[in-house]
């Protein structure tokens, strides 16, 4: 139940932290309310994209809601899961293509092997 509160208060905006200590409490609050699914991420690895992209604000931002946070670093990770989709495709294209020359220069290969030169009969 608290933590159904916690959610919905993430959508209030709150102030931004202006210490160390602030920060750590501030950072802690926003990862309790993360989805499932970055359990794995390191503490740390999210707590410099929380600093990144408080860094990355307006210079008239000083107050903002918890769950942009939340939104940007689940949007963050489903960004993270795109690029390696991608570079799993393209590596699988690659793959495709050396294997289709390979075929195209062994078919070429064996043509030209077959193939009678002027002069012989074809057995």
């Amino acid at each position: 139940m608290r933590l159904c509160i916690k959610r919905l208060l993430s959508y209030l905006a709150s102030p931004l932290p202006t210490g160390i200590a602030e920060f750590e409490i501030w950072s802690d609050s926003i990862i309790e309310l993360l989805p499932p699914g970055l359990e794995s991420v390191p503490r740390r690895d999210k707590q410099f994209v929380l600093a990144s992209s408080i860094q990355h604000l307006g210079q008239n931002k000083n107050r903002v809601p918890k769950h942009y946070f939340v939104s940007l670093m689940h949007k963050a990770a489903a960004s993270q899961v795109a690029g390696i989709v991608f570079s799993n495709i393209k590596d699988a294209q690659k793959q495709e293509q050396a294997e289709a020359i390979a075929a195209a220069k062994l078919a070429e290969e064996s043509a030209k092997t077959e193939t009678p030169t002027i002069g012989e009969t074809p057995n």
